[in-house]
């Protein structure tokens, strides 16, 4: 399928991002939307694998989506943690279509280093479909989701972070620390005393 997928770094930890990103009211999330736990999950908490949530929009959008938690998988030390979201419906005036019985997904991938978490966010989906006096512009939407996300997401997370209480972590300070480079000069001597190729003289690189 098509869709799109858009990197971006955040300096906090990834569990952190984690938790967030699988609270009751996720991470990144309009204040104007209502999200309403419709199935816990199979097991554990009750937004874990098997959780289904119906999300209601107000305008300009009008309208809900229906979606199953399918992956919630929290990485260990050096490996990455992985959240995906199947929609199973949607009547929106913007809505997500899969192809061929493949429905569209919502995938976030995190992945932990220093001084902070890589992001990954992927929407699988084949096309739009706008309902209402825009429905013109469905062929040219996924790049204006693109364009609109990649806009502002860093900030809003980061924001929405430090709203919940977490702190950034401190970029880290590189240090040039003193060492032997009487090899490296003892090199660059026997490179200028080489004579120089005929071919160089010509490119101006000789007397």
């Amino acid at each position: 399928m098509g869709g799109f997928t858009i990197s971006f770094f955040l300096p906090f930890v990834a569990d952190d991002l984690y938790n967030e990103l699988l609270s009751e009211f996720p991470l990144g999330s309009s204040p104007n939307v209502t999200f309403t736990i419709l199935r816990s999950g199979y097991s554990g908490p009750v937004i874990s694998p098997g959780c289904v949530r119906k999300v209601t929009f107000p305008a300009p959008y009008f309208g809900e989506t229906i979606s199953e938690l399918t992956v919630a998988e929290k990485g260990t030390a050096g490996s990455k943690s992985t959240i995906v979201w199947r929609q199973l419906t949607s009547s929106t005036r913007l809505n997500l279509l899969g192809r061929d019985g493949i429905p569209p997904e919502y995938i976030v991938t995190l992945e932990g280093s220093t001084g902070g978490t890589l992001v990954r966010i992927r929407y699988n989906f084949h096309k739009t479909d706008m309902k209402g006096p825009l429905f013109f512009l469905s062929y040219c939407m996924p790049s204006l989701l693109q364009f609109q996300l990649s806009l502002n997401i860093v900030d809003v997370w980061h924001a929405e972070m430090v709203r919940r209480q977490h702190l950034p972590q401190e970029k880290p300070t590189f240090i040039d620390l003193p060492g032997d480079k009487s090899e490296e000069k003892s090199i660059r001597l026997k490179a200028l005393q080489q004579p120089t190729h005929p071919c160089a003289r010509c490119l101006g690189g000789g007397a």
